[in-house]
């Protein structure tokens, strides 16, 4: 595991919903909205990007938990953990994650490396 120390380096977003986007609509907006850019499909090598073959299992994480209280244990536990798949893939995860309890509400917590997007660039 790697160590995390000083300032995180990973920029974390949640988005809460009254219920997920399916899988193929999730898939298609990073197909269509996120993979035409470098940063989301490529990765730095010797000062530049490169691209790279993206493999969506990868990068879009189904998560289940039981209720909407476990959401924020969810957030808490994976907000400072480096990303899954920073050594072989672009840097960056969408995390969608479902709750069991009828009236709860859902989450999309998506996460990606400073080097690809300050907080004002990732927003603009």
């Amino acid at each position: 595991m790697e160590q995390v120390t000083g300032t995180p380096t990973v920029i974390s977003a949640a988005i809460y919903l009254a219920q997920l986007p399916t899988r193929a609509a999730l898939e298609k907006v990073i197909r269509d909205g996120l993979l035409p850019f470098d940063t989301f499909s490529s990765r730095p090598e010797r000062g530049r990007w490169a691209p790279i073959e993206v493999v969506l299992e990868h990068h879009l994480l189904h998560h289940e938990v039981d209720g909407e209280s476990d959401l924020t244990v969810f957030i808490n536990a994976n907000a400072a953990e480096p990303l899954l798949h920073k050594d072989d893939g672009p840097w960056w995860e969408l995390h969608a994650v479902s709750t069991r309890a009828p009236d709860a509400r859902d989450l999309l917590f998506f996460r990606i490396e400073h080097a690809c997007a300050d907080g004002i660039a990732g927003i603009g």
